[in-house]
């Protein structure tokens, strides 16, 4: 089952666009605008609104370079819920692909 959720994180829409199980091990897609970046590439740490996510040497970048990851821009994040809460990024992209 697939659903759509929208989130407001201070003054700003987290998008869950699709959320096929929200618990651990769950595939969601998300998209909101980054914050909170640390780390370095290809581990990256940061923020979707409330959503930590950290990307690994296994997320695919796509129309983007991980190292054009930075904080204000809008992403388009699909990944897998661990039991932390935080999103293990598969693919990322710019929110206008």
């Amino acid at each position: 089952m697939q659903r759509r959720l929208g989130i407001d994180v201070a003054n700003r829409s987290l998008k869950r666009k699709r959320c096929a199980n929200p618990g651990p091990g769950g595939i969601i897609e998300i998209e909101g605008d980054v914050s909170s970046l640390s780390g370095g590439c290809p581990a990256l740490t940061f923020r979707l609104g409330s959503q930590v996510v950290r990307t690994t040497s296994s997320t695919t970048f796509e129309h983007i370079k991980c190292s054009e990851v930075k904080n204000g821009i809008e992403l388009e994040v699909y990944g897998r819920m661990q039991v932390d809460r935080s999103l293990t990024a598969t693919g990322v992209q710019p929110e206008y692909y």
